[in-house]
């Protein structure tokens, strides 16, 4: 694996942050819906 320069790998922390933080509201969203529905 090649190093990353440094702006890539800030890239890839942003990125990387960016859709753990999306995944973690889609799942709430979902748990939201189901609760919901009960």
């Amino acid at each position: 694996m090649k190093k990353l320069s440094k702006k890539q790998s800030q890239w890839a922390w942003f990125v990387g942050l960016y859709l753990a933080g999306f995944l973690v509201v889609f799942t709430f969203a979902q748990l939201i819906r189901l609760a919901m529905g009960l």
